[in-house]
């Protein structure tokens, strides 16, 4: 359980359904904000990816049941470029198009998909690829009809 805790907002909680006990899990935050966040969990992978302050991290709970004694660093992975352009093959400018972004994120298999970006046009996403090496992908169009 993320932000649970005002006194200790970058804690995590955990509950192991086996043993049927929560424990508390620290976190190393560097630059990510636990107050102010948006988060989506990859359940292949464990691995919490989250926007805050213009920049996306990750936080890998590998296969935790419960906490450990050591904190888990909350990873900056990058400053995403959630300009207008097209497609990868335009020059990336990290942290384009962040300044009026509120996050709203959607997990699709192993992709993160931005909506609401400022300036795209409706049904169009940001898309960032979380398998091999995560990065910001083409900006995408999405059929209403599919989803």
């Amino acid at each position: 359980m993320l932000n649970a805790d005002k006194a200790n907002p970058s804690n995590i909680y955990i509950y192991d359904a086996t043993a049927g006990s929560w424990s508390t899990q620290k976190t190393t935050v560097g630059k990510f904000d636990p107050s102010n966040f948006a988060t989506i969990l990859d359940h292949d992978t464990n691995v919490f990816y989250a926007y805050s302050n213009a920049e996306l991290y990750a936080l890998d709970m590998g296969s935790l049941k419960a906490a450990k004694s050591s904190p888990i660093p909350w990873v900056d992975v990058q400053s995403p470029d959630l300009s207008v352009h097209a497609n990868n093959l335009e020059t990336q400018n990290p942290g384009a198009n962040t300044a009026e972004y509120k996050p709203v994120m959607a997990l699709a298999k192993n992709h993160i998909h931005f909506l609401g970006v400022p300036g795209l046009n409706k049904g169009t996403v940001k898309i960032f690829v979380i398998h091999c090496r995560p990065q910001m992908l083409a900006t995408a169009h999405i059929n209403a009809d599919e989803l």
